[in-house]
């Protein structure tokens, strides 16, 4: 080895030095795995890079190194593994929110039930105002009640936007009358 060889081996070390501190107190998994394939992949560049060059002695300190950080992290990540397991796997303790997921699963589901529903009125709402001219009395009766319920079970904005779309198309005694309702 040479005095440059030996100058790099001992900058890596500084830098070593400054960051394995900062890698042990790191408390996520995350972090610390992708810091890893980080050093990994950078270590690996760097022989690959120089291989067949004069330079490979020299970028074998930083490699070597970097080599026993990347063990060093390795351990803290098997550390904090078992820490998580420990803590949050095998002393679990459910939320009362936890507990409520299957009163929320079924109200998802009923909810998704009424939004079909209301998709259903709709539909049928859309097929009554096409055959609005053969209609009698009993079919307005019967369009303003799909109307009301589908309004009734929308957002305030999609209903105000739907009367405003609709008001045209009907005779102002039946919107009244739903009104009405």
């Amino acid at each position: 080895l040479t005095s440059f060889d030996d100058f790099i081996e001992s900058f890596c070390r500084l830098f070593y030095d400054v960051l394995r501190p900062i890698v042990i107190h790191n408390p996520h998994l995350e972090t610390l795995t992708e810091l890893s394939t980080i050093l990994k992949v950078g270590s690996c560049m760097c022989i690959f890079t120089f291989i067949g060059s004069l330079i490979l002695l020299s970028v074998l300190g930083f490699v070597r190194v970097m080599r026993e950080l990347v063990l060093d992290i390795a351990e803290r990540i098997f550390y904090r593994a078992v820490l998580y397991a420990e803590s949050d796997v095998a002393n679990y303790q459910p939320s009362p929110g936890d507990l409520a997921y299957p009163e929320k699963l079924v109200m998802m589901n009923n909810i998704a039930k009424q939004v079909m529903l209301v998709t259903e009125k709709s539909k049928k709402f859309v097929d009554v105002l096409r055959i609005r001219g053969n209609m009698d009395m009993y079919d307005r009766a019967d369009a303003a009640n799909v109307c009301y319920e589908c309004c009734r079970a929308s957002s305030p904005t999609w209903s105000h936007t739907f009367w405003v779309l609709i008001i045209s198309w009907y005779e102002p005694s039946l919107l009244f009358r739903v009104a009405s309702l």
